[in-house]
C-alpha cells in the first residue's frame, strides 16, 4: 500500500526521477511529477524527508471512520521522516484498457477518475499537483514539506529517448 523513497543518495531531482526510472513506469511517473512541481529551482523535497507514495488501495466497502483511521495512521507512521505523501488517483479496474487510443470507455473513465480525485481530496485531505497531462491525476498530502507545487517543465530521463 504504501512505498517509501528515502531522500539519501539523490542530489537533484533529475537524479532521483533517473533512480525510479529505472525501478517501474509508475516510479518514473511519480518522480516526473514530483521533478516538474519542485524542479532544482526551487526547494527539493527530499531535503526534507523521505516522499511516500500510496499505491494500489482497494476499499470497495470501508467501515465507519476508516478514512479518519488511515489519516491518523499516516501521520503517526511519517511525520517524523518523510517530506510527503503523493498518490495517482487512476481506477485499478481501468488498467490496461486503453492501449488503443480508440478503445470504448473513455467516457466512464473519465466519469470514474473524477469522482475518485473528489473522493481522495475529501477523504485523504490532499491536494492536485500542477503536472503534465500524460502523467496523470498526481495528488500530494504535505507532511514535513509544504511548499506549495509549482507549475514547472516536463522532465525526461536520461534513459529515455
Amino acid at each position: 500500500m504504501f512505498f517509501e523513497w528515502d531522500s539519501s543518495g539523490f542530489v537533484s531531482a533529475v537524479e532521483f526521477q533517473d533512480a525510479a526510472d529505472s525501478y517501474s513506469q509508475e516510479d518514473y511517473e511519480m518522480a516526473a511529477a514530483v521533478g516538474q512541481c519542485w524542479s532544482d529551482g526551487w526547494e527539493n523535497p527530499l531535503d526534507y524527508g523521505s516522499i511516500v507514495v500510496f499505491h494500489r488501495l482497494v476499499i470497495p466497502h470501508p467501515m465507519p471512520g476508516f478514512w479518519e483511521t488511515m489519516r491518523a495512521a499516516i501521520k503517526r507512521e511519517f511525520s517524523r521522516r518523510s517530506a510527503m505523501m503523493v498518490l495517482k488517483a487512476f481506477p485499478l479496474e481501468w488498467e490496461n484498457r486503453f492501449q488503443d487510443p480508440g478503445a470504448p470507455g473513455k467516457e466512464a473513465f473519465e466519469r470514474r477518475l473524477k469522482a475518485m480525485t473528489k473522493h481522495y481530496q475529501r477523504n485523504l485531505g490532499v491536494s492536485p499537483m500542477p503536472v503534465s497531462p500524460s502523467l496523470g491525476e498526481w495528488f500530494w498530502l504535505p507532511i514535513r514539506f509544504d511548499e506549495d507545487p509549482q507549475e514547472g517543465p516536463e522532465m525526461r530521463s536520461a534513459y529515455r529517448v
